[in-house]
């Protein structure tokens, strides 16, 4: 399972790593090397770290990185609002708050931008004000998903 995961992820992320990217550093994503400063604020802290912890360019970094075994959370600032949204997995178990918080994941095609298909929203209201922003998605029948559905099952459509 843990070999699919990591298979339909890197599937997933394909056109994040296609183009050329900086070497990652204090500015950069860790797993994609652009610029974390391009995308919305995603976080990552492992249980019993401090600090603000682990920063990525765009929510589905951290997963394709493979996320930390035992418990974690992840903070995101919201595709339209900029709100912040929090997935905690405790015991294998993703929570998020607030609870109706939904993610946008879908396979990022050649040339595309990976933000433009990787993002976190607060509920299917503002993922569904970010569609009628991006017409262009609507062909590839998004559809909103648990944070929990994309790391469980590698499944993004």
């Amino acid at each position: 399972m843990k070999q699919l995961l990591a298979f339909a992820a890197a599937l997933i992320m394909a056109g994040c790593s296609s183009s050329p990217s900086p070497a990652p550093d204090a500015g950069n994503c860790p797993m994609c090397g652009k610029p974390v400063a391009d995308g919305p604020e995603v976080r990552v802290l492992r249980e019993g770290e401090s600090g603000r912890g682990k920063q990525y360019r765009c929510f589905m970094c951290p997963i394709m990185e493979g996320l930390p075994a035992g418990d974690w959370t992840m903070r995101a600032v919201s595709g339209v609002d900029g709100k912040w949204v929090t997935f905690r997995s405790k015991q294998g178990r993703i929570e998020s708050e607030p609870a109706s918080a939904v993610v946008l994941a879908l396979e990022v095609s050649a040339g595309a931008e990976c933000l433009n298909v990787h993002q976190v929203f607060v509920d299917e209201g503002e993922f569904g004000r970010y569609l009628e922003a991006h017409p262009d998605l609507k062909s590839s029948n998004p559809a909103p998903k648990k944070l929990q559905e994309v790391v469980g099952t590698g499944k993004t459509k």
